[in-house]
């Protein structure tokens, strides 16, 4: 059985109810949680509350760890403290994670200013239209335009359906430029240039000459192509690499295939099966991988996943035998794989599987699995590799972690029990939730020392400062700091949807300067290495990959290695790299076209590397997404968009751009549930933040968080961004949502208020796509299908 009732998660759960407290306006003011760590443990009470304007705003809010402060310090702050408007518009956010952020509206409810508390100062520009056509930085003195954007209004516009299209934007990554829309105004073609490396800040005031100045030569088109529904079903990437899908008769994904640029088309995803309820049940990959699902009838949850290969001698057909196990309320229990082999070494008995307990809070608590036996302490150095593959006897040894947290739901302790045990533990701020791994008697007055005033780390470990821009988007990263020399750095450019777009790398050895240059873009990564020599100056290429990126492999996540110079002499041109993900899109498995094994990983819960092998030393060198599906940097740290993640400390870098929409800790990660939550884009817990009404992505290429609606759930939640809070409006049953006009009994007129009511309250978004044309809500009405609601929202930062 999938879901079982496990005797002492029930024993630790009983008698703690959630309690919320209520003024007479219906104003939550305190809510009460009880907590219980181990099965005979003590009750635990949280308390956490909140007060409000006689507007009913809300004016401030403290979490259980500051509550028990301030009542023996009454000079302890909350949280957060607000300042409103008459309208309710946030005008100052004094937060003890994030600092203070101070923000000024038009009359339409944009943010025309704001300043944090590094003095750093944004203001933007809005046309008559109340587009928005400029964004200005203010720091340290120093003023510049670091975006700048231009629509296309003459009447020759109109060829191509840009009339009215953002048609060039400057940003702090270069320019984009966008020659051809669709009737819907979806992307035809969008071409590219990126800002020089030696310019790490934007300016685009100035003369037109100046701008091109600025960028690089090289411009990079992408193409797309989509059928009569708006459905992508071509993109033509800028090497000219084509990625094909087709779609069934319901709007579901059937097939795909990829066309490398002067070669034929290979199939990548020749089959996939649904339930009636839209769930997966078969795939068959183009490299012959065949994944099965069955899911338990009472909860539709994922029972187990089965995924072979075709019959070869000399290797063995089955990949993946998962089997899981959940609690009633769906957190994993286990995870077991009988695709694998049960080892005895150093007296243990090793079983290929994982099993999990929580708290009365549903925070991971406890976890056992198996680890490479020369692990050693978790750092952010990967483990060594285990090669070649499958050489299992001796060479993974189990291991328990317990993890404690404090009553701000911060992780302070984490106790690794194996061949090499270890306790770390974390040493956090007494009047935030800032958080340093312990060194040398650092005292939770010592914290804040380590942080900028806006909450941003400044340090990795000693030797390796951080460096952050007037966004709070981190700048640089340090690996060795050298006085006299260039430091072993890497430099990052964001576009402006605040997503990466150029990773520069630089490392010295030997008197020798290597350089490798990342450019992200739609479907394609273009990694360049360059080594130069010290004296003579003279620099050479010594490779130069595309990493073609096709997002419509179904299950298995596609990546294509194509050298066009530098191809190591043990791994094919051309290569397919298909992966194997677990329930957080985490890589476990890589094969290749013949599904022969390149690479195998495991995890620890929060993110770091249990087990890692390969089939040999190069192919250790090409995998570059790890866990959560995310890309893995020279740092350690992971990049998942808006934020990088630090595995080995079990936390965010920084406080969450998005503000309090996962409670008031803006450090931790996904309410430390990392096992059955998974956050999307370093902004929120997508796969629970909505109940089942949303689930959250982040598309492949174009760079966007997408929420899509998925099943009906009553429209009644909070959001909170950083520019504007959205509270419990409206309150819409399911049926008013999701069901067609026909079946309700209200005008069509009414109807069309409800929906674009609810899609107010979805105030995050900037974007809006509504039958299939996207539309930016600062500049231009909503439009709706009112026979069937199909939205997705889509937050650029």
């Amino acid at each position: 059985m999938t879901t079982i009732t496990d005797v002492a998660t029930a024993q630790r759960c009983l008698g703690t109810p959630t309690l919320s407290v209520v003024d007479n306006r219906g104003l939550v003011v305190r809510t009460v949680q009880y907590n219980r760590a181990a099965t005979e443990g003590p009750l635990d009470e949280l308390i956490t509350e909140q007060t409000y304007s006689p507007r009913g705003h809300l004016s401030s809010c403290i979490d259980p760890g500051l509550l028990t402060e301030q009542r023996l310090d009454p000079l302890v702050p909350p949280n957060f403290r607000y300042q409103t408007s008459l309208s309710g518009q946030a005008l100052k956010v004094r937060s003890q994670d994030a600092g203070d952020q101070v923000a000024l509206h038009d009359v339409e409810g944009a943010v025309v200013w704001q300043q944090d508390s590094r003095d750093q100062q944004l203001s933007r520009t809005f046309d008559t239209l109340h587009r928005l056509t400029s964004i200005s930085e203010r720091s340290k003195g120093v003023s510049r335009v670091s975006e700048r954007l231009v629509y296309a209004d003459d009447k020759a516009s109109t060829d191509a359906n840009q009339r009215g299209q953002l048609l060039q934007s400057y940003s702090p990554a270069g320019l984009t430029v966008t020659p051809s829309c669709s009737i819907t105004g979806q992307l035809l073609t969008s071409q590219q240039q990126f800002l020089r490396d030696d310019i790490l800040r934007s300016d685009w005031l100035g003369a037109e000459s100046d701008c091109w100045e600025a960028l690089t030569p090289d411009t990079y088109l992408t193409r797309w192509a989509y059928d009569a529904l708006g459905q992508q079903v071509q993109l033509t990437d800028a090497k000219n690499n084509q990625q094909r899908q087709r779609f069934n008769i319901a709007g579901q994904l059937a097939a795909s295939e990829l066309q490398l640029d002067g070669q034929t088309p290979q199939a990548v995803l020749r089959r996939i099966d649904y339930s009636a309820s839209g769930q997966v049940l078969h795939e068959e990959a183009g490299n012959g991988v065949v994944s099965d699902y069955v899911y338990e009838p009472q909860t539709q949850r994922l029972s187990t996943l089965t995924t072979t290969r075709p019959a070869q001698s000399g290797r063995v057909s089955l990949l993946q035998s998962l089997a899981y196990q959940y609690d009633p309320i769906g957190n994993l229990l286990a995870i077991t794989d009988a695709a694998k082999t049960t080892r005895h070494t150093r007296n243990q008995r090793v079983v290929p599987g994982n099993q999990y307990t929580y708290d009365a809070l549903y925070q991971l608590c406890q976890a056992s699995g198996r680890e490479n036996a020369n692990a050693g302490q978790q750092t952010q150095a990967l483990p060594p590799a285990i090669v070649p593959l499958w050489q299992e006897a001796g060479e993974l040894t189990n291991y328990t972690r317990t993890y404690t947290y404090d009553r701000a739901n911060n992780l302070t302790a984490i106790q690794h029990v194996g061949l090499h045990p270890y306790t770390q533990q974390m040493v956090v701020a007494s009047t935030s939730n800032r958080a340093v791994q312990q060194t040398l008697g650092l005292t939770p007055q010592d914290v804040d020392g380590f942080f900028d005033a806006c909450g941003n780390l400044q340090q990795l470990t000693v030797g390796q400062p951080l460096n952050w821009d007037s966004r709070n988007q981190l700048l640089r990263t340090t690996q060795v700091l050298r006085s006299g020399s260039d430091d072993d750095c890497e430099v990052y450019w964001y576009d402006g949807a605040g997503q990466r777009a150029t990773k520069l790398g630089t490392t010295l050895t030997s008197g020798t300067t290597r350089t490798q240059r990342v450019r992200y873009l739609p479907g394609l990564e273009l990694r360049i290495t360059e080594q130069t020599q010290s004296g003579s100056g003279s620099t050479s290429v010594t490779e130069a990959l595309q990493v073609i990126q096709f997002a419509a492999a179904g299950r298995q996540a596609l990546r294509v290695l194509h050298w066009e110079q530098g191809q190591p002499e043990s791994i094919d041109n051309d290569q397919y790299r298909y992966s194997l993900d677990d329930q957080l899109g985490s890589s476990l498995l890589e094969v290749d076209q013949q599904a022969d094994i390149l690479t195998w990983e495991e995890y620890f819960p929060f993110g770091g590397t249990a087990v890692w092998s390969a089939r040999n030393e190069s192919e250790t060198q090409y995998k570059f997404v790890r866990y959560s599906g995310k890309e893995r940097d020279v740092s350690g740290l992971y990049y998942y968009g808006f934020r990088y993640y630090a595995p080995w400390l079990s936390r965010w870098l920084n406080p969450d751009p998005a503000g309090t929409i996962d409670g008031l800790n803006l450090f931790g990660m996904v309410g430390n549930n990392p096992i059955t939550q998974k956050d999307v884009a370093g902004l929120g817990i997508f796969s629970s933040m909505f109940g089942s009404f949303f689930r959250g992505r982040q598309t492949n290429g174009d760079n966007q968080l997408v929420l899509e609606e998925t099943q009906a759930s009553p429209a009644n939640f909070n959001i909170q961004t950083t520019s504007q809070q959205v509270s419990r409006e409206p309150n819409l049953s399911p049926e008013e949502i999701d069901q067609p006009l026909q079946r309700l009994s209200v005008t069509p007129d009414e109807h069309l208020a409800k929906k674009q009511a609810f899609a107010n309250s979805c105030g995050a978004a900037s974007l809006l796509c509504g039958e299939g044309a996207w539309y930016r809500k600062d500049s231009r009405p909503y439009r709706f299908n009112v026979r069937d609601l199909r939205l997705r929202y889509v937050g650029v930062g």
